[in-house]
C-alpha cells in the first residue's frame, strides 16, 4: 500500500501550483495545493496497478513531483518538476510499473505485427492524427502562406489562369478567411505585367477538386487523405528496410507521432504533397536495394511522384533529381550480383519526369520569358555559412528542431552507420546524400526556421519518409535496453505532439524567432526550459557546440546506465532523470542564463487566488497560510534572446489583479513607459512618463484576464530602464474568457474578448454579420451614472438588425442607414458591464462611399459617451 499512497501524494501535488517567491533562489516558494480528492483519486490509481502495490520502489521516480512542496531549501534544479513537467515522474514511474505491456496487447488484439494489417492501420491512425490536428488549429487557420495557395485555386477555379491580381481585387479569399489578405504574394511581374504568385501551382491544382466544393475544409481533407497514404508507405518501406513489424512501427511512430507530420498533414504548403511523393520513390529505392525486381506499374507510379516534385515547390528539384539518380543508377547497376532490371523498367520511370522537366522549364519561359526556376525569386540572398548551423537547428532548436519535440528523431543519425543485409552502405550513402543536397540547398536561404510564426520543421516534413529507413535499421541492431530507451524516446514525441494538439488550440506550436520556445515555458513554469534547450536565436555562433555538447552529455550517460543498471526499463527512466538533472545546470552556465524564470509559474498563483483558492508560503521549515499576495512575489521579465530585442517586459495569460510597475530608470531625460494589453494591441491602453533618473512606481488596474500584456518604451531607452511587477492584490475571477485586446475612450474602458471588431482611435466597429464581446469599465472619477454607461451606436451605410445584451438587459434595434442612438447599458455591482453586440447585416464602405478604399465588411460603430 506504501506504493500507492506514493502515488496519491505525487498526483495531489502534481496538480497543485508551485511558485518561488523571487527569480534569485527557489527556497522562498508560494502554493496552491489540489482538492484532497485528487488525493484519494491518486491512492486508487495507484492500487490499481499491481507493481506499485507489491514493489513499492517503482512508485519512487513519482517523488520528484513532491519535492518542490517540501519545506527545506532547494536548489534550483529542483523547480524543473513543476507545472506539467511535474507529471512526467508519474509517467516515468508508470513505465517502470508496467513497462510495453498495454502495448503488446493492444497488438495483438489489432493483430498490429501482420504487414497487411499494420499497412492499414497506420494509414487510418495518420488520417486521425491530422484531423485532430487540423481541429484543434482550426482558429489559427488558414495562416502563414496558405492563403497565398488557395488564392491560386481560387484564379484557377473561377478563371482557368494563374493571374491572381484580379482575385485579390475581388478578394476572393473572403470564401476561406475573414481578415484583410491583401494583395497578391509575389516578388517580380510576369513578362507582361501579370500577377503570378511567387508560390508553385502543384499544392493549388491538386486540392482545387475537393476546394471547389467543400471550401477550405474540401482541401484540407484532401492533404489528409494524401499524406495518410504517405504514412502507410512509411510503415512498408520501415518494414522492407528491417524485415521486422516491431521495428516498422518504432520507426513509423518515430516520425510520424511529430508536430511536423501532425500539422503539415492538414496545411495546405506543397510539403504534404512532397512527404507523400517521397515516400513512393523511398519504397521504391528500398525494393531495389534488396534485389527486388519493382513491376512496371511500381516503376511508372515512381515516376508520377519524380515528375511531381518540381511543380510543388523548386527545392523539391532537388530531391526529384536525386531520387532521379539514384533510382536509375539502381534499375542499371543494382550491383552485388543483383540482376539488372529489364530497360522497359527505366523507361517506365523516367518517361513522364522527362516529360515534366520540359514543361516545367518552359513553364517559366511562358510566364517570365526565361528558362529559370528562380524567376520568381529575384535577388534572393543565399549564404553558405548558414548550412551547418541551419540544418543544426532543423533537427535540434528549441523552437523550431524536430527532434526537439519528437527526441527518436535523433536515433536516425546512429542508424545511418549501422549495415544489415537490407540496409546496404550504398542505400546508406544514397539516401544521406539526398537528404544532404536538400538540406544544404534549403538552408542557404535564411529562411529554414518557415517565418516568424511557424510550427516546428516543416522544411523536414518531406524527408520524414527518409528518415525512418535508419530509425528502423536502429531498432535491429541494438540490445533490449536500447530498444526501450528508443520507444521511451517515441513515447515523448508523441507525447508532446498531443500536448501541442491539446493546450490553446495548438498555440504552443507556434513560435516566433524570439528563443522563447512557448511549449518549454509552459511545461516547466518556474525554471528556465528555454535556455536549458539549445536554440539558435538564443546565441547562433554556438549553437552547434552547444548541441554537440548535449549530444555527447546524453550518450555518455546513457552508456553508462545501460551498463550499471540491469533493468532495462529501470536503466532508461535513471537515465531520464538523471541526464535532466544534469544537462539543466549544463545548459544555463554555456548559455549565461539564470536557472529560474519563474513569472509564468508566479502568475498562476494569482490566477488560483483570484479564483478564491488558498495560497501558502514554504520557506526552510514553514507553511503560512497568507492573507495577501502584497509583497509577496516579484515578476521580472522573462530572459530575452539575443535576436530582435523584445520589449521591456511581455507576460502572457496574465490574470486580473491590481497590479504596481516598479521602474529603475538610469535616463536623465524623461522617459515614456507604455502599456499594452491584448495579442494584437498596436495602441497604449495606459502611459505614464518615467521623469528621470530613480526608483519609481506606477499602479494599474485589470479587472479580468489579459491574454497578452506588454510594458515598453522607446527601443533607445530600453536599456536605461529596468522593470518589475508586484502584485497589490488579486481581483475576482468571474469572467471565464481572457481579453484580446483593449482600448481606452475618455473616462472609460473597453475590454475586448474576441477579435469580432476594428478598434479605432474614438470607438470600433463591430464586423458585419458577426457578434463580438467586451467589458464595459467606467473610470472612478467618471461623471456618469453609477448605473449605467453611455454608448452611442451608429449604424453604416446599409439596414440593420442590432441585437445588445448585458446579463439581463437586452435591446434589438432595427437601423436606418447611418441612423445613431444612445443606449444606456446597466452596470453590474462590481461596477462593469458585460456586453454583447450582435450586427445582422453589414455594409462595405468603399461600396457605397466613392473614393472610400475601405472593403471590410463593417457592422455598427460603438462609442462609449
Amino acid at each position: 500500500m506504501i506504493g500507492s499512497l506514493l502515488i496519491g501524494l505525487a498526483i495531489w501535488c502534481a496538480a497543485g501550483t508551485v511558485a518561488v517567491a523571487s527569480p534569485d533562489s527557489a527556497t522562498a516558494r508560494l502554493v496552491v495545493g489540489a482538492p484532497w480528492w485528487m488525493f484519494v483519486l491518486g491512492t486508487v490509481i495507484g492500487a490499481a496497478v499491481p507493481a506499485w502495490r507489491t514493489r513499492p520502489l517503482t512508485a519512487l521516480p513519482a517523488l520528484l513531483a513532491v519535492v518542490p512542496w517540501l519545506p527545506i531549501p532547494l536548489p534550483a534544479i529542483a523547480m524543473i518538476w513543476t507545472g506539467p513537467l511535474a507529471w512526467v515522474p508519474i509517467l516515468m514511474a508508470l513505465g517502470l510499473a508496467v513497462g510495453l505491456g498495454p502495448l503488446r496487447a493492444i497488438g495483438r488484439l489489432l493483430n498490429l505485427l501482420d504487414p497487411d494489417d499494420a499497412t492499414v492501420a497506420a494509414c487510418v491512425l495518420a488520417a486521425v492524427l491530422g484531423g485532430v490536428a487540423a481541429w484543434s488549429a482550426d482558429t489559427r487557420s488558414p495562416g502563414g502562406d496558405e492563403p497565398a495557395y488557395l488564392m491560386i485555386t481560387q484564379s484557377l477555379i473561377k478563371d482557368g489562369d494563374l493571374n491572381i491580381d484580379n482575385n485579390h481585387e475581388n478578394r476572393d479569399y473572403t470564401a476561406f478567411m475573414s481578415w484583410d489578405l491583401g494583395g497578391p504574394d509575389l516578388l517580380k511581374r510576369g513578362k507582361h505585367g501579370e500577377g503570378y504568385s511567387i508560390h508553385a501551382p502543384g499544392v493549388s491544382v491538386l486540392v482545387a477538386p475537393l476546394f471547389q466544393f467543400f471550401g477550405y475544409t474540401g482541401a484540407r481533407v484532401m492533404l489528409i487523405l494524401l499524406t495518410a497514404i504517405g504514412s502507410m508507405l512509411v510503415w512498408r518501406l520501415s518494414w522492407r528496410v528491417s524485415d521486422s513489424a516491431a521495428a516498422a512501427w518504432c520507426a513509423w511512430a518515430a516520425v510520424m507521432l511529430t508536430p511536423t507530420f501532425a500539422y503539415q498533414s492538414f496545411m495546405i504548403y506543397p510539403d504534404g504533397p512532397g512527404f507523400l511523393a517521397v515516400a513512393v520513390l523511398t519504397l521504391l529505392l528500398v525494393q531495389l536495394s534488396r534485389g527486388d525486381t519493382p513491376a512496371m506499374f511500381s516503376c511508372a507510379l515512381g515516376g508520377v511522384a519524380l515528375a511531381s516534385l518540381p511543380w510543388f515547390h523548386t527545392r523539391f528539384a532537388i530531391l526529384a533529381a536525386g531520387f532521379g539518380a539514384a533510382v536509375v543508377l539502381r534499375l542499371l547497376w543494382p550491383g552485388g550480383g543483383k540482376a539488372r532490371a529489364p530497360f522497359s523498367r527505366v523507361i517506365a520511370f523516367v518517361l513522364l519526369p522527362a516529360i515534366s522537366v520540359v514543361l516545367w522549364l518552359l513553364f517559366f519561359k511562358m510566364l517570365y520569358d526565361v528558362y529559370d526556376p528562380r524567376a520568381p525569386y529575384p535577388n534572393t540572398e543565399q549564404f553558405a555559412a548558414w548550412i551547418v548551423p541551419a540544418i543544426i537547428g532543423l533537427f535540434f532548436d528549441g523552437s523550431y528542431g524536430l527532434a526537439a519535440y519528437a527526441p527518436a528523431v535523433a536515433l536516425a543519425f546512429a542508424g545511418w552507420w549501422r549495415r544489415t543485409e537490407t540496409f546496404s552502405r550504398r542505400l546508406g550513402v544514397e539516401l544521406a546524400l539526398i537528404v544532404f543536397v536538400y538540406l544544404a540547398a534549403v538552408t542557404t536561404v535564411r529562411m529554414w526556421w518557415a517565418g516568424g510564426d511557424a510550427t516546428p520543421a516543416r522544411f523536414l516534413m518531406a524527408l520524414l519518409p527518409v528518415l525512418a529507413v535508419p530509425i528502423a535499421v536502429f531498432w535491429t541492431r541494438v540490445t533490449d535496453a536500447t530498444r526501450a530507451l528508443a520507444t521511451a524516446l517515441v513515447a515523448v514525441g508523441a507525447g508532446v505532439t498531443a500536448v501541442l494538439i491539446a493546450v490553446d488550440r495548438s498555440g504552443l506550436a507556434h513560435n516566433a524567432r524570439d528563443a522563447q520556445s512557448q511549449w518549454l515555458e509552459w511545461l516547466s513554469p518556474a525554471a528556465n526550459l528555454t535556455r536549458v534547450w539549445p536554440n539558435f536565436f538564443w546565441d547562433e555562433p554556438r549553437f552547434p557546440v552547444h548541441v554537440l555538447l548535449w549530444c555527447a552529455i546524453a550518450t555518455a550517460l546513457w552508456l553508462i546506465a545501460r551498463r550499471l543498471i540491469a533493468n532495462p526499463r529501470a536503466a532508461v527512466v535513471v537515465w531520464g532523470i538523471v541526464t535532466i538533472s544534469v544537462l539543466a545546470p549544463v545548459g544555463w552556465a554555456f548559455t549565461g542564463a539564470t536557472a529560474l524564470d519563474p513569472a509564468p509559474s508566479q502568475l498562476r498563483i494569482i490566477a488560483r487566488e483570484g479564483a478564491g483558492e488558498r495560497v501558502y508560503a514554504i520557506s526552510v521549515g514553514t507553511l503560512v497560510h497568507l492573507r495577501s499576495l502584497k509583497g509577496t512575489m516579484t515578476l521580472r521579465p522573462l530572459e530575452p534572446g539575443v535576436k530582435d530585442p523584445p520589449p521591456l517586459l511581455a507576460f502572457r495569460h496574465v490574470p486580473g489583479a491590481r497590479y504596481i510597475i516598479h521602474v529603475t530608470s538610469t535616463s536623465p531625460a524623461p522617459a515614456p513607459l507604455r502599456l499594452f494589453v491584448g495579442l494584437s494591441a498596436t495602441s497604449p491602453w495606459r502611459e505614464f512618463t518615467v521623469p528621470g533618473v530613480g526608483a519609481f512606481t506606477f499602479p494599474f488596474v485589470l479587472p479580468t484576464t489579459v491574454a497578452q500584456v506588454v510594458i515598453d518604451t522607446n527601443p533607445d531607452l530600453r536599456s536605461a530602464l529596468g522593470v518589475e511587477l508586484a502584485v497589490e492584490d488579486a481581483m475576482p475571477q468571474r469572467e471565464a474568457v481572457a481579453m484580446k485586446s483593449a482600448a481606452h475612450y475618455g473616462l472609460c474602458d473597453v475590454l475586448f474578448f474576441d477579435e469580432q471588431m476594428y478598434v479605432e482611435a474614438d470607438g470600433f466597429w463591430t464586423k458585419g454579420r458577426q457578434a463580438t464581446r467586451f467589458m464595459l469599465v467606467p473610470s472612478v472619477n467618471s461623471p456618469v451614472s453609477p448605473l449605467t454607461v453611455r454608448v452611442l451606436v451608429r449604424n453604416g451605410g446599409a439596414a440593420n438588425i442590432v441585437t445588445i445584451e448585458s446579463g439581463t438587459f437586452q435591446r434589438l434595434l432595427q437601423m436606418a442607414p447611418y441612423q445613431e442612438l444612445d443606449v444606456d447599458v446597466p452596470l453590474t455591482p462590481t461596477g462593469t458591464a458585460n456586453v454583447r453586440v450582435a450586427s445582422g447585416d453589414g455594409f462595405v464602405p468603399a461600396d457605397s462611399q466613392p473614393g472610400n478604399g475601405d472593403r471590410r465588411l463593417l457592422g455598427v460603430w460603438i462609442q462609449p459617451r
